[in-house]
């Protein structure tokens, strides 16, 4: 993905003085072509020809140029411009001024390239690289051309390269696609294509890019989807590795806007995309780039109450654009949370209502999770009826002044906007009426292959799945006096009927004698 194109800068320019014999003559009939093997597709590729080739020696490696128009003939005699690498001969022709090193031939195109621009000096032909039926890249070529010296430059925004057409030159594009390499950096320092997150935690995002000597119009493009907060003016930029501390200039060798218009994405025909925010580097530090470098742009966000549950999680995407139409394609990270179920049941799976819960980091601390009651807001959420949802607390919302953290309240109740595999612990602050509460905080972990939703059969009894928190039924106390007072009211009752009985008996006894 995120392709930066630049093309290696090669030097096959020998600058001769006037020779007098030639084992070959090179006639300038427009026999001569340039091949861009290996063209990148959608790349433009432009040539310019800076110097003509009058004649040229191959037995003796000698060649006698002359500049191609009264511009370029300007530009050399300038010993400011390109008089501090070509040397104008009183007999009209040009010869290298001093060495020609790779080096030097880098700074010479890309000088020769920007006074082609000012001045209104228009390519020779220009043409961009397409694919054929079966999606090979095909190459670009320049047939019919003058022999000379000529600047091959790229849409692409780095140099490409300087040859010499007599009569045929092909140039290989060397450089390999540039990566935007976007990662998010897990809880243990170490860079991810996508992490587990809960709501309002702050996560450090990095993506690396890497520009060519030449690279010009360089702009970092970063999308924050709206479940994720940027937080703002938390952009750094750094010569990669990171670690080695090497920072560059805010507003000297790049700009950050944060304020960002919408555009259109070149990645999507048609399609419209406003950044989150840009980075822009500057020409002065692109000028500086002389071989393959990596920068990093480090900024920081967080999950907000928009956060997708699971799914295909919280996007943040990347893109950098250069040159004049070069772009790569979209890179993202991505950040994923998590949700768990609670039910409260008794000893027969039915399930109780009345109980509250805090929920904590730890078993025995004050290591409160503070909660706000609201339900998922993302598209395609469906809240199940009779659940009670909760999410963890933003910054800012436990700044306010009037803030208390939610009870959980179960019955059925759901958490999410969690990380996953973090230890967090339920304590139970009432219990359903008639039952004991729990003696110490439950340990609960929400993991991305356990099943951590509540699972209930047709009659509602609690199945499986999430967190079942169990309240038995407190055991009922004797009363005061017990069973055994109304023992002796029953046989206290007894013997005064027998002895009722007894007593009328004896009184008949006695009538009857």
């Amino acid at each position: 993905m995120k392709k930066l194109l630049a093309l290696v800068l090669a030097l096959v320019l020998v600058l001769g003085m006037g020779v007098t014999a030639f084992a070959v003559e090179g006639e300038n009939d427009n026999s001569g072509s340039i091949t861009i093997d290996k063209a990148h597709l959608g790349t433009t590729y432009s040539i310019y020809q800076i110097l003509v080739l009058d004649s040229y020696n191959t037995d003796i490696n000698s060649y006698v140029y002359s500049p191609a128009s009264d511009l370029w003939k300007t530009w050399i005699q300038d010993t400011t411009a390109g008089g501090k690498y070509l040397v104008l001969n009183e007999n009209g022709t040009v010869k290298w001024n001093g060495t020609a090193t790779a080096a030097a031939a880098a700074a010479f195109a890309q000088e020769a390239l920007a006074y082609a621009e000012t001045n209104g000096i228009a390519p020779a032909a220009s043409a961009t690289a397409t694919a054929d039926a079966e999606g090979n890249v095909e190459d670009v070529v320049f047939s019919n051309l003058n022999l000379g010296y000529w600047l091959v430059d790229s849409s692409a925004g780095a140099l490409c390269s300087l040859d010499t057409v007599m009569p045929n030159t092909i140039i290989e594009e060397k450089n390999p696609p540039v990566l935007v390499d976007k990662k998010v950096q897990d809880h243990e320092g170490v860079m991810q294509e996508a992490i587990s997150s809960r709501i309002g935690k702050v996560e450090t995002f990095m993506s690396k890019i890497t520009l060519y000597a030449g690279s010009e119009n360089v702009v970092y493009h970063d999308v924050m989807q709206n479940t994720i907060d940027y937080i703002e003016g938390s952009v750094e930029v750094y010569l990669t590795p990171v670690a080695n501390g090497n920072p560059l200039t805010a507003g000297t060798d790049y700009v950050v806007n944060e304020a960002c218009t919408e555009h259109d994405d070149p990645n999507h025909a048609g399609e419209k995309v406003t950044c989150t925010f840009e980075v822009t580097f500057s020409e002065a530090f692109l000028k500086t780039i002389t071989q393959a470098t990596d920068v990093t742009v480090v900024y920081k966000g967080a999950l907000n109450k928009n956060a997708i549950i699971a799914g295909n999680g919280n996007i943040n995407d990347a893109m950098v654009t250069f040159g004049d139409d070069g772009f790569t394609t979209w890179d993202d990270a991505k950040l994923y949370t998590y949700q768990f179920g609670i039910v409260k049941t008794d000893i027969s799976n039915h399930v109780l209502e009345g109980a509250e819960f805090d929920l904590y980091y730890s078993a025995t601390g004050d290591d409160l999770i503070a909660l706000v009651e609201e339900l998922p807001t993302y598209e395609g959420f469906t809240a199940v009826s009779g659940v009670n949802y909760y999410r963890p607390a933003t910054d800012a919302e436990k700044a306010e002044a009037s803030f208390v953290s939610a009870k959980i309240k179960a019955g059925k109740a759901c958490v999410w906007g969690i990380r996953d595999g973090v230890a967090m612990y339920l304590e139970e602050t009432q219990a359903p009426a008639g039952y004991n509460p729990l003696a110490e905080r439950a340990h609960i972990t929400a993991l991305q292959s356990a099943n951590n939703i509540p699972e209930f059969d047709t009659n509602g009894l609690y199945i499986r799945g999430g967190v079942e928190v169990e309240n038995l039924a407190g055991a009922q106390l004797p009363q005061t006096g017990g069973i055994g007072t109304t023992l002796f009211y029953v046989l206290g009752g007894i013997m005064v009927a027998a002895a009722v009985i007894v007593l009328v008996t004896k009184r008949r006894m006695s009538t009857e004698e």
